[in-house]
């Protein structure tokens, strides 16, 4: 009887020494907020910093508005180890305040899981519209059921936090407009004068 009590602490003390491999990630976004004016495009990178091995991440955004902004292209910035987009259909993909259905992720074109890092994925540009009235406007990663995960090679998946982008939607202050009006009548006159001449 010994012997079996023994053999329980013995294989109890085993499951202490071997550690639990901690999962977790983050999309994080660069510049994390920009301004923009209406009418104008801009960017921003993705990256994924995972604690622990991963094959792909699957990425939904939600914007803060009904305003129609849409994703017009999707970059894979160079040495990402992640180069499949998940989303291959064409754009502009719009993107509602009830969030996109379109995939914005990316998975690897390997067959095994990438080391755990921080890593530069993708860029991507968002077209702001041009009656979009001044403010800030926020695009939020999904959570919940059709959310924001990443995954390793085996398909297990794991979600991840929200990820928030900030925009602040601009007009030009009246000083900077006379100044743009002001150097297109002095190009005009310049031309016009070397025209007579």
């Amino acid at each position: 009887m010994r012997s079996r009590e023994n053999a329980v602490c013995w294989l109890a003390s085993l499951a202490v020494v071997v550690p639990a491999i901690a999962r977790g990630a983050a999309i994080v976004f660069t510049p994390g907020s920009a301004t923009a004016m209406p009418g104008q495009n801009f960017s921003f990178d993705v990256s994924l910093d995972a604690s622990s091995p991963f094959f792909g991440f699957s990425m939904y955004l939600d914007s803060s508005t009904a305003s129609e902004f849409n994703v017009v292209s999707q970059t894979t910035l160079a040495g990402s180890p992640l180069t499949d987009p998940n989303f291959t259909d064409d754009f502009p993909i719009l993107l509602p305040a009830t969030g996109n259905s379109s995939d914005l992720g990316y998975t690897s074109n390997g067959t095994s899981d990438t080391a755990a890092g921080d890593y530069g994925i993708e860029s991507l540009t968002v077209s702001v519209p041009a009656d979009l009235p001044t403010g800030q406007y926020t695009f939020t990663t999904t959570t919940g059921v059709t959310g924001s995960e990443y995954n390793d090679a085996e398909t297990d998946e794991y979600d991840l936090p929200a990820a928030t982008f900030t925009l602040t939607v601009a007009v030009p202050e009246p000083c900077t407009l006379a100044i743009a009006v002001g150097a297109a009548i002095g190009a005009l006159a310049v031309r016009r004068r070397r025209a007579v001449v």
